[in-house]
């Protein structure tokens, strides 16, 4: 039976790589040639993406994949933003807006609030063992990649639930008002009156340490939104879920959404860190790739390690030389990352990268697809896949 620590061993062989795949806007021909040329250019996975969750054709996707000695990651999107709801969740009623964040000036913002439970136990829970339902037993289905998680500049709240699930944490950590009050400095006279703290509060001595109580207990809730992550997708025949999130999140730590802990990381069993968001501005240069990397490493603290590395580019913009993504991929590697992706190889026709993704620069990939080689980055196309 595979064990956490077994994938560990896994990830401390040849480096393994692989790309992002939109099953969105093109046939099935489309996919057989696509995943032809990743396979004969010795890739070894595929994370696949499909924006309307048409499970079947994924499970279609995932036997090219697998008669092809690629392994297929299924990209579960946390289903929070508002638009995306109602086709995900299957509800043809309109949302009831208490689901909803709601800003520090009081508007209510169009993301779900993942820090509640009931919220997630109705919109991302049932949502997700959709998928797992859908998916169980597919042979060429090798893990879920969960992303976009807490990239969304929306998931701060500030409702009367959050308040009082504040107030809970607080009575847990701090015992007494007393203790509350003599930590933040201040004269509450009752529970009622202790309130999540605002950016915009007027500095003082013991504010930091209000807002340090105030990350702490959404990073706890981050904690409940992984479990019941977990719980809902490893049903069955129990696939790697890889946590995924983007270079600013990292850097930022206590932000507005609270930030990432590595307790959170390491119940996934990889993490993934995503470069991807340079392609949208422009950051080719991934100037600060050896700090990043090392500060990602801490984070996964010993889980394998993935990146993702922009191969797709804005329309007026110039697509990124093979010789660069090359060496981003060189210093990657160099920095003991386990594997790397390319985000996109083929984009779906509202993304930005539709007429820019790898798929339409073959020179840029056969360049790619050489070092991919020559790095002996593939599995034998006869190795076993899924569980």
């Amino acid at each position: 039976m595979e064990t956490r620590e077994s994938r560990k061993k896994l990830g401390q062989g040849k480096p393994g790589f692989g790309v992002m795949y939109h099953l969105t806007g093109c046939d099935l021909a489309t996919w057989k040639r696509d995943f032809d040329a990743l396979a004969e250019a010795r890739f070894r996975r595929v994370v696949l993406w499909e924006v309307n969750n048409d499970l079947e054709r994924a499970g279609r996707a995932l036997a090219e994949c697998r008669t092809r000695g690629l392994r297929g990651y299924y990209v579960a999107w946390s289903p929070f933003m508002e638009a995306r709801l109602k086709p995900w969740t299957g509800n043809r009623r309109k949302p009831d807006p208490r689901m909803f964040c709601v800003g520090m000036d009081g508007n209510t913002l169009g993301v779900c609030n993942p820090y509640l439970r009931r919220v997630r136990r109705s919109v991302l829970v049932p949502y997700l063992k959709r998928i797992a339902r859908a998916l169980r037993g597919q042979v060429g289905l090798s893990g879920y990649f969960i992303d976009d998680t807490l990239d969304f500049g929306e998931i701060i709240s500030y409702t009367a639930e959050d308040a009082k699930a504040f107030r809970r944490f607080l009575k847990h950590k701090y015992g007494s008002l007393e203790f509350l009050n003599e930590s933040w400095e201040e004269r509450h006279r009752n529970w009622s009156e202790v309130l999540p703290p605002r950016i915009m509060l007027p500095w003082k001595t013991a504010w930091r340490r209000t807002w340090m109580d105030w990350c702490e207990a959404r990073q706890s809730w981050w904690l409940e939104w992984a479990d019941d992550v977990l719980a809902a997708l490893k049903t069955g025949n129990k696939p790697e879920v890889i946590l995924g999130d983007d270079q600013y999140s990292l850097r930022f730590d206590n932000d507005s959404t609270g930030g990432f802990t590595p307790e959170m990381v390491r119940k996934f069993d990889s993490f993934s860190f995503d470069y991807t968001a340079g392609c949208a501005r422009r950051l080719f240069a991934v100037s600060n790739i050896d700090r990043d990397i090392a500060m990602a490493g801490d984070l996964a603290g010993g889980l394998p390690l993935t990146v993702f590395l922009p191969a797709a580019a804005m329309p007026d913009q110039p697509f990124p030389a093979a010789r660069d993504i090359i060496a981003w991929s060189e210093r990657c590697l160099e920095n003991g990352v386990q594997g790397i992706d390319y985000y996109i190889y083929r984009a779906w026709p509202e993304n930005y990268a539709f007429r820019n993704c790898l798929a339409n620069h073959p020179r840029v990939f056969k360049e790619l697809a050489d070092f991919v080689r020559a790095t002996g980055a593939a599995s034998s196309p006869k190795e076993p896949e899924g569980r």
